[in-house]
């Protein structure tokens, strides 16, 4: 084999297998800006092979809905399920740096469908208990709301609503119905932090918050919008036992996933000279 041609054709079979393919393009090394920025994002790529050839390449095909799957022509293709697949809006992802700097928040009432695929909801939530915890106690767990089961969890919640509030009206019992449905996805990290002979409360607690802002992280990285939110009903027991949590559980927040309705705008963020002190008075 002497060219990138050459090495297209020996696609073809991979492509047949695969017609809704759309692109296919070499990577000329493991430097590559593509290879190197999904690993330093923490994405596990699909098993980048070099060739034996003078020059190290790889392909790359841009499958349906924004997934990538890698192949050498070199090996039988080696797509092997969906921890193999990796999502991401376009060929160039941002650094892991950049892609810190650029999340933000964004309501729920303002996202759509369609929302992330089951393998997706796995990468998240992989990543989501990727966190620290002191002890390995996993002291949070999580409760995924998708399709209609949203709805049915949202009308927990506007039972638990019309009780405590004889005076509702329907409109805004029915806005309590569609609470969990505001968004595609929702998922409740659940603090399961309890007392401990050597792990303080408060550090399992911080653990849970920790696996929230992986989810709001990830979910960008996937090219999805996100918010962390709690409401009334994260607080109230009656409400939190309606939706299966424990009598020593509760609720870190209710993480919403999305797609954007529109191209989310930035807030004003705090300026560094009001919330950071150097300790002696020396910077660095």
């Amino acid at each position: 084999m002497s060219g990138h041609a050459e090495h297209k054709e020996s696609l073809l079979p991979f492509l047949g297998v695969y017609p809704s393919l759309l692109m296919v393009r070499p990577l000329p090394s493991a430097t590559h800006p593509f290879a190197s920025a999904h690993r330093s994002a923490g994405m596990r790529l699909a098993g980048i092979y070099a060739t034996n050839l003078p020059y190290h390449w790889y392909l790359v095909a841009l499958a349906p809905r924004g997934h990538y799957l890698t192949y050498s022509p070199l090996r039988r293709p080696f797509v092997r399920g969906p921890r193999d697949v990796i999502r991401c809006e376009s060929p160039s992802m941002p650094d892991a740096l950049e892609l810190l700097k650029t999340r933000r928040s964004v309501k729920p009432i303002e996202m759509t469908g369609p929302g992330p695929t089951a393998a997706e909801i796995e990468s998240l939530l992989t990543v989501a208990s990727r966190v620290p915890d002191h002890g390995k106690l996993a002291p949070w767990r999580f409760i995924v709301f998708s399709g209609a089961e949203r709805e049915a969890a949202g009308a927990k919640i506007a039972e638990v609503f019309r009780a405590g509030r004889p005076d509702a009206t329907q409109d805004q019992i029915e806005f309590e119905r569609q609470r969990l449905a505001r968004a595609p996805l929702v998922i409740a990290v659940v603090s399961r932090a309890a007392p401990h002979v050597k792990i303080p409360e408060w550090e399992q607690q911080l653990s849970a918050g920790a696996a929230c802002m992986n989810l709001l992280t990830a979910a960008h990285a996937m090219g999805y919008v996100a918010s962390w939110l709690t409401e009334w009903f994260a607080f109230d027991r009656t409400a939190m036992t309606a939706l299966g949590l424990g009598e020593q559980e509760r609720i870190a927040g209710f993480v919403y996933i999305g797609k954007a309705v529109k191209p989310p705008e930035d807030r004003e963020r705090p300026k560094l000279d009001t919330i950071v002190t150097y300790y002696g008075g020396a910077r660095g």
